[in-house]
């Protein structure tokens, strides 16, 4: 592969003159610099990144100011597309106050400007890129305008804090003879010789032959050293096989990997090709090779695991040099691999959420079976150290690959950006503009513009992070329970001493002749509950240790908050309780666990439940042990009787006298929304002809009916039959230039309709099509069955019978939560207000309000609180009270009418 332009290198003998001064190119001069985390140049990124102009413009020409900064940095990332014809652009580059470019957009990235030249990756299929490091000491500022307004843009700069550090940029004299221009394919070309050393790396080589179902370690190695090459190589490269062998890779003693990726994703490749050409992963027929730094301070394990039925051989080789390696200084090397199949809707897809301090360099993103480019709609989303001045939201999916206009249809693989297989395999390594992160990153995925894309989405993040010496057996523990801290690298037979918060000493013990430690120790008692620090030596663990004060549980879910209907079942898991104690599920006072389920020894249980034929309501869902724990859940659980029928997942149960019928993904068409993003489709013979669905209500009840489904140039006309009645006809047909279109879904009305609990036939049957049509196609997408009649609220939920004359005034969940005030909730150990608002029918009477903890004992309470036209209230001092869910309890007297509400109370730190 052949790279025509240049990249830069400061070698200038003056800046060796400053020690402090920063190489902007030393990660490319020296690959260890990849790994560090302690340089000058380290701060998070900042990013400029829009569609269209801002709403800011330069007073001295009115240009838009697409990106500006004061104080000293350097450029790292510049990248653009749009359509305006190039004569009409100007494009103007401030450095400290100096207009070092002004001329047209396409001139800044193909011509060379004395050291201002592009890299070697610049021009991608429909945008342009310029990687060349430029320093600032006081601003910059980037300017632009063209005709039109359809421009995308995205501009990284990293700030630098030591004053000096940096040399101000310049185009002119002496400055320009300050830096070497060297040709990138040479560098490129002759990885990994830029491992300046005095002698060659060490190199190991070995043969490998797995059985399938084994795992089998190929080597281990003692610290500290720095691998700089790992490489596989196959007698046939079969990637279905290699998708299922796990690569996964432990630092320093660890029994938690941190590189737990196939090898098949971990090389760019789960396309099934070899022709990745980046920087640091490189795949062709003499194997799959990873240029990564990967230092390591005491020890290293690479493990393979076959998980495939195949039989595996390959031979498997690596260079490493034995050399010093600070943890402080050095992140040790991550893969994160996660898929989802499909994603869900209106959920963004979590591609990597990490605590601590490291290095962001890479995503590979693949999504099989996808072939339009509605998929590129979706935009990264980065999330730094929790601070909106460090948020990056991309334009779109081929813009975050460098590319534009869904990559002009061209395939490419470059040193920094690649697209493997079209629209399907992708990948992006920062290796210039690499994201740095003090204590967290996130990256959540755009699934579709809207995050409408039902697929299949499979990415790993490459990263690097600080290391910390030592390890615990769970991160949510409860006083009393048994809990195992560990570690290694500490020197021999030396005092270990833990802390929660760098103050409260939880336990002390000493490393053995080894310099490794293994506590295990009964959780002791705390005054402080929620998430806390812990430190071992003084070194911190970046994730919290969350400390319950009374046993929790939550319900395990796809999202929340969680809505269930009859029949429905839902994974709950509980910590904190005693070992073999016996513990129910509940819906506020409803039992739906069938059997109490036993608590481990671990402290924790999982019960699988089913939710019952109860009212539509927002439920607490609560677990009951027989040693007198109680827990309750952080979200409600709500309760719908609205009944969905999903025409995709019943077509296994359906039958059609001709043609074919299947489900169809519709997520990749841009027209319009279906449910799940999928319908049932059925490619009819003609008239005459159709198809006949089940369904099962499980409970009798009568129901408004909609119908949802598809139309197109190719959708016919059919009637609909329910338990043979008529019920009306749906005319698909929708006119389109393209013919195999899918457009937006309309909503047909059937009625009301009484369902006995039994199982039922939904029939379409083909009578026609329109004059336009080119077929009889048919796309049933949903049946939805809303109930007409109301349920009474069981007792024991929010409305309790105090004695024969109550009357409940509270139907609805929406009145409810406008009628109760618990503010703020929750709360940070402060002061509550509780109360309830005015509602007709209660304008007089008194009002009691009690906090009690989940087991039931009152903590705060106001007796006889008057009720008036605007309701009642009362605040409560709760600083003393630990983190925790509490309930609110109001106790209504109007006339001769009783009623109890209540609503979860939430007290954290």
């Amino acid at each position: 592969m052949k790279f025509f332009f240049f990249f830069l290198i400061a070698l200038s003998a003056a800046c060796a003159e400053l020690p402090a001064q920063i190489n902007p190119y030393a990660r490319m001069t020296d690959p260890r610099a990849l790994a560090r985390l302690d340089g000058d140049d380290s701060q998070p990124l900042r990013y400029s990144t829009r569609f269209g102009y801002p709403p800011y413009r330069d007073p001295i020409d009115s240009n838009y100011i697409f990106a500006q900064d004061s104080g000293s940095g350097i450029i790292t990332h510049i990248w653009m597309t749009g359509t305006a014809p190039d004569s009409t652009t100007n494009f103007k580059l401030y450095i400290d106050d100096s207009l070092i470019f002004n001329n047209t957009l396409q001139s800044f990235f193909q011509i060379a400007h004395g050291v201002l030249r592009p890299p070697f990756d610049s021009l991608y299929p429909g945008a342009s890129v310029c990687d060349v490091q430029i320093p600032y000491t006081k601003n910059f500022k980037i300017t632009y305008i063209g005709q039109g307004w359809n421009v995308y843009y995205a501009f990284a700069w990293r700030p630098v804090l030591q004053v000096g550090a940096v040399q101000s940029f310049q185009l002119s004299e002496p400055y320009s003879v300050e830096y070497q221009q060297a040709n990138a394919e040479s560098v490129y070309e002759s990885l990994p010789s830029p491992w300046a050393k005095d002698k060659p790396p060490l190199h190991f080589s070995d043969t490998l032959l797995m059985s399938p179902g084994l795992t089998e370690v190929i080597k281990e190695l003692n610290g500290p050293a720095m691998i700089e090459k790992l490489k596989f190589s196959f007698p046939k490269y079969d990637f279905d096989v290699l998708d299922s062998v796990w690569l996964n890779i432990y630092w320093d003693g660890s029994p938690y990997p941190a590189v737990h990726v196939p090898l098949a994703d971990f090389f760019c490749s789960s396309n099934g090709g070899l022709n990745v050409n980046s920087y640091e992963i490189r795949t062709d027929a003499s194997g799959l090779t990873c240029y990564f730094p990967m230092p390591f301070r005491l020890s290293a394990k690479i493990v393979l695991v076959n998980n495939s039925n195949d039989t595996l051989q390959s031979i498997f080789s690596f260079d490493y040099s034995k050399e010093n390696i600070d943890k402080n200084s050095y992140g040790y090397f991550h893969a994160y691999f996660h898929e989802e199949d499909p994603t869900r809707y209106h959920i963004y897809y979590d591609a990597l959420h990490e605590k601590g301090k490291g290095k962001y360099v890479g995503l590979y993103l693949y999504c099989p079976h996808n072939n339009l480019g509605v998929v590129l709609e979706g935009a990264p989303l980065f999330t730094i150290d929790s601070n909106v001045q460090n948020y990056i939201h991309y334009t779109g999916g081929e813009d975050y690959y460098n590319s534009g206009w869904w990559f002009m249809g061209k395939l490419f693989s470059a040193p920094f950006a690649g697209h493997l297989n079209f629209f399907q395999s992708f990948y992006r390594f920062h290796h210039f503009d690499a994201i740095d992160f003090k204590q967290s990153i996130d990256l959540l995925y755009q699934t579709g513009k809207e995050i409408d894309v039902a697929a299949y989405y499979r990415s790993v993040a490459y990263y690097y992070k600080q290391q910390t010496s030592f390890w615990v057996s769970s991160d949510t523990i409860k006083e009393g329970e048994r809990w195992t801290v560990s570690g290694t690298g500490y020197k021999a037979n030396s005092p270990i001493i833990a802390t929660f918060d760098s103050s409260q000493t939880i336990f002390t013990t000493a490393s053995n002749a080894n310099g490794e430690f293994n506590a295990v120790l009964i959780v002791p008692n705390s005054n402080e509950y929620g998430a806390r620090k812990l430190s071992i030596n003084s070194e911190m663990k970046p994730e919290p240790i969350y400390i319950l004060a009374s046993p929790a549980i939550r319900a395990i879910a796809d999202s929340l908050p969680v809505t269930l209907r009859y029949r429905d079942s839902l994974l709950v898991t509980g910590a904190g309780f005693d070992p073999g104690e016996q513990v129910d599920i509940y819906l506020d006072s409803i039992l739906i666990s069938d059997t109490a389920v036993t608590v481990g020894n671990d402290y924790r249980f999982f019960a699988t439940v089913r939710m019952p034929d109860i009212a539509e309501w927002k439920y607490h869902l609560r677990a009951v042990g027989d040693h007198h724990h109680e827990a309750m859940a952080n979200d409600l659980i709500t309760i719908t009787r609205i009944i969905p029928f999903e025409f995709e997942d019943i077509v296994p149960w359906a039958a059609n006298d001709s043609g074919w019928l299947h489900s169809q993904n519709l997520s990749s068409y841009w027209a319009g929304h279906w449910s799940h993003q999928e319908v049932a489709l059925l490619e009819s013979t003609g008239p005459k002809h159709g198809v006949t669905f089940k369904i099962y209500t499980p409970v009798s009840d009568t129901f408004n009916v909609l119908l949802l489904y598809a139309d197109g140039p190719k959708y016919g006309i059919y009637s609909i039959y329910i338990d043979g009645k008529y019920f009306g006809d749906v005319n698909g047909y929708k006119y389109d230039s393209w013919d195999d279109n899918v457009l937006t879904s309309d909503t047909l009305k059937l009625g009301t309709i009484y369902f006995p609990k039994d199982t039922h036939t939904v029939m379409f049957y083909c009578i026609g099509k329109d004059t336009g049509a080119k077929e009889y196609r048919l796309g049933a997408d949903l049946l939805l069955l809303t109930p007409t009649t109301k349920m009474a609220l069981p007792k024991g939920v929010f409305t309790t019978a105090k004695n024969d004359s109550v009357k409940s005034l509270i139907d609805s969940p929406d009145v409810l939560n406008s009628y109760i005030s618990v503010f703020p909730n929750p709360v940070d150990k402060g002061k509550i207000t509780l109360g309830i608002n005015f509602l007709s029918g209660i304008i007089d009477g008194k009002l009691d309000i009690i906090l009690t903890d989940i087991l039931g004992r009152t903590l705060r309470s106001e007796i006889g609180i008057p009720i008036g036209v605007n309701g009642g209230q009362v605040q409560f001092d709760v600083h003393g009270l630990p983190t925790g869910n509490y309930v609110g309890e109001f106790l209504i007297h109007s006339g001769s009418t009783v009623q109890s509400l209540s609503r979860l109370v939430q007290i954290r730190e």
